[in-house]
């Protein structure tokens, strides 16, 4: 067939039939949509009406054209990009490293929280206390006691202050990628990797020297965890996995005082997602139950 008939037959054909039969270019003209669009409104000096059409043109369009013509697709079930070649994920993963570490000290003087954990850092320097909350919003201090560490080794400066977030920050980029690849396709695990690696939020966080970046590198952990019992609920190795994830929940308590809701959605996917009776699941819930309690 003639390049002039292909392009022909190619505009004749109904927009649904295209967009179905080529899934991966619906895919990443969607993809792309939806990554310049949120870095757009993160990074960029806009108009409350230039991000306003953004939102509306960039981002709702493109998730509804998704949801009405790729509706009989499942993403977390089907491939619906092509294998980025190594060099893409090289590239990738140097701008995490690079976003996280450019002029670490300069976003601006450390506020309040930063100071207290600091503060708190320099105390069991001094003098090691064993205690796992402190101050009077019992504040958990494990995120503390690793930074005391750094201090010891690495001096007390901004500098030092700032590297340690920002290596917790980096620590979320594998392991998020790795708990995705266990739980869904290589597509979906590879989207997940990119805005772990460059999105706004989880750069942001790794500029502030507090808990929240120690809270999503404990929950991504956890979320391995959780992905490979799930995934080896009928091999040799489950029994091992749940001991390995309640452990993992319950010492997350210590990380952050809003990680209740984690282990909360963790305990319920155990007991209505997986290949086994509902029997033999709530016997699984109740030996997680018993080591997050411990």
């Amino acid at each position: 067939m003639a390049p002039m008939d292909k392009i022909k037959k190619f505009l004749s054909t109904p927009v649904e039939k295209i967009f179905n039969q080529h899934t991966v270019i619906a895919s990443s003209v969607f993809f792309i949509s939806l990554f310049i669009s949120n870095s757009l409104l993160s990074y960029g000096n806009l108009s409350n009406e230039a991000k306003t059409w953004i939102v509306f043109g960039g981002i709702l369009a493109p998730m509804a054209a998704a949801f009405f013509l790729l509706k009989k697709r499942d993403p977390f079930k089907e491939e619906s990009l092509p294998t980025a070649a190594p060099w893409i994920w090289v590239v990738i993963l140097a701008l995490a490293v690079f976003l996280r570490f450019y002029r670490l000290t300069s976003l601006s003087w450390p506020y309040a929280d930063e100071g207290l954990f600091g503060y708190f850092a320099t105390l069991q320097g001094e003098k090691w206390d064993w205690r796992v909350f402190h101050d009077f919003r019992t504040t958990p201090l494990v995120y503390s006691w690793g930074l005391s560490l750094f201090y010891r080794f690495l001096g007390h400066s901004l500098s030092t202050l700032w590297l340690y977030p920002a290596l917790w920050s980096l620590g979320c980029v594998p392991l998020a990628w790795m708990a995705a690849r266990l739980a869904y396709p290589r597509s979906l695990a590879f989207l997940i990797f990119c805005w772990m690696s460059l999105s706004f939020w989880p750069l942001y966080m790794g500029r502030f020297s507090t808990q929240c970046v120690f809270l999503v590198f404990w929950e991504c952990l956890t979320f391995f965890a959780l992905a490979k019992y799930l995934t080896q609920q009928k091999s040799p190795s489950a029994s091992k996995n749940i001991w390995i994830l309640a452990f993992l929940t319950g010492t997350g308590f210590y990380t952050y005082l809003a990680w209740p809701l984690v282990a909360l959605m963790v305990g319920l996917t155990l007991l209505f997602y997986g290949r086994q009776s509902i029997s033999q699941r709530i016997g699984e819930l109740a030996k997680f139950i018993g080591v997050v309690i411990l």
